[in-house]
């Protein structure tokens, strides 16, 4: 699935973590020989927040990476620069346990996603659950890469920033009447402790009382669910 984003800053959330079990998982990514490994920007998701790899292993274009994390899966968030742009990128998530994992990329043009077609071992992609979230903000996503794709040569000044929060704002809004919809999954509830709390869509007041509404026990007594 072909997703850009513009580049953001990631950042880790202290939290105690003291009385829950540490796993760790461990990824090596296969990268194509057109493709300069050292382009990719890669985080990860441990469970208590997110994490950017400031300083990519690389050995014979291949990545790897190993890392601890509290989550039911951790999720690495995978990169790499769009062709002729300057401002966006093409973006995939996949969720590891902490068994040894392999994403091996089968390369890419102009037109295709890097993570298009990858072959995949001990990784999981949710993908049906992407694809029900994906045709329900379609039209968001793409007024955001619209208008992203006609900023590539300009500065980013008071007057594209407030275009970029707006339509940020409509984004996170149409995310969250999705997530009253479907909540069942434990996608969804990763989404929403990923994207939607960090969002400043609702009060923190707000938020809590949707997660203890809506989610399932399972989901709300997990570890995962003690760090919302």
């Amino acid at each position: 699935m072909l997703l850009k984003f513009v580049l953001c800053f990631l950042f880790i959330v202290p939290f105690d973590f003291h009385g829950y079990s540490q796993k760790k998982f461990s990824v090596t990514v296969q990268v194509p020989s057109e493709m300069d490994a050292k382009r990719f920007w890669i985080s990860y998701d441990n469970g208590k927040g997110e994490a950017r790899v400031e300083k990519l292993s690389v050995k014979n274009n291949k990545i790897h990476i190993t890392a601890p994390f509290y989550s039911a899966y951790a999720a690495i968030i995978l990169s790499y620069p769009i062709k002729g742009s300057t401002n966006q990128l093409h973006t995939e998530i996949f969720f590891l346990k902490n068994i040894p994992a392999s994403i091996t990329l089968c390369g890419s043009d102009s037109s295709l996603s890097p993570f298009y077609a990858c072959k995949l071992k001990n990784v999981f992609t949710f993908e049906n659950e992407k694809a029900v979230l994906f045709k329900y903000d379609s039209v968001e996503i793409q007024e955001l890469n619209n208008y992203l794709s006609t900023q590539e040569t300009r500065t980013y000044d008071s007057v594209v920033i407030q275009v970029l929060n707006e339509k940020y704002k409509k984004m996170d809004e149409k995310h969250l009447e999705f997530i009253y919809k479907n909540h069942s999954s434990y996608y969804y509830f990763w989404f929403f402790r990923r994207d939607i709390v960090s969002s400043e869509v609702l009060s923190p007041d707000s938020l809590l009382y949707i997660f203890n509404t809506l989610f399932a026990d399972s989901f709300k007594l997990s570890q995962e669910g003690h760090f919302i």
